[in-house]
């Protein structure tokens, strides 16, 4: 692993901590706002959204503007010396997650998600789903409670222990929270919004791709993203043929 992915793991590790106190709100406000979703989907989908859009943004800064500030700043104990001052916010490898092409992924996933609260096309009916289809909810658990770690001092992680449900990234990390909506996105199919569907898929499979050589652990979100990609797909290249025109012979 090169200096530079070494200080981010470790700033990576530093932003989680510093999150901790206010982590269990993210899980708490999901579990009551889904539960109510399953409940009242009608009058609870408007602020389940706008919650999700918030988050979202909130990915715009945290962690990668505060984590940029300190690699470029060099500050305290979080980062072990000042990155060079010629790194630029386009550079992509290692500072993938810092890069102007991540911004502009999350950006988009924002508009996205703020797009659909404004103008509502999910309908979240969990009934009626094939069965074929529920194993996703393995990936939304996996997501929800993504039980490990980055492990001080180095790229590797450990595990959490009994204290992963409320401790694990979800909420102030985009691949486990992408992971979890992905999930929830494929259970809902067909009755989404089309064009948030194939913009947080996408953007779950390309942060997956680049990120699976450090953390193997964002695997399911890459498999859930090219299984939604192929929901897509099928459904359009369907549709195709069932209003292709009759030929009269």
């Amino acid at each position: 692993m090169s200096p530079f992915e070494n200080q981010v793991s470790e700033g990576l590790l530093a932003y989680l901590t510093m999150m901790e106190p206010i982590t269990p709100v993210f899980h708490l406000a999901y579990m009551i706002l889904f539960f109510r979703l399953i409940l009242y989907a009608s009058w609870v989908r408007s602020p389940f959204e706008w919650f999700i859009t918030a988050n979202y943004a909130m990915f715009l800064f945290l962690p990668f503007g505060w984590l940029w500030n300190e690699l470029k700043a060099g500050r305290g104990l979080i980062l072990s010396q000042r990155m060079p001052d010629h790194l630029p916010i386009w550079s992509y490898g290692g500072g993938f997650g810092f890069s102007g092409i991540s911004l502009a992924i999350m950006a988009l996933v924002v508009y996205q998600w703020y797009q659909e609260a404004r103008d509502p096309q999910n309908v979240y009916e969990f009934r009626h789903i094939p069965w074929w289809r529920w194993w996703v909810i393995l990936v939304m658990a996996w997501g929800f409670f993504y039980p490990f770690y980055p492990f001080q001092g180095s790229h590797e992680f450990h595990f959490l222990g009994w204290t992963f449900p409320w401790r694990s990234p979800f909420g102030v990390l985009f691949a486990p929270t992408t992971t979890f909506f992905l999930g929830l996105l494929s259970l809902i199919f067909p009755r989404v919004n089309r064009q948030l569907f194939l913009v947080l898929s996408l953007a779950g499979l390309v942060v997956a791709l680049h990120t699976f050589g450090i953390s193997p652990f964002d695997l399911p979100m890459g498999i859930i993203a090219i299984f939604n990609l192929g929901l897509l797909f099928l459904t359009r290249h369907t549709r195709s043929s069932s209003l292709a025109p009759m030929t009269v012979l």
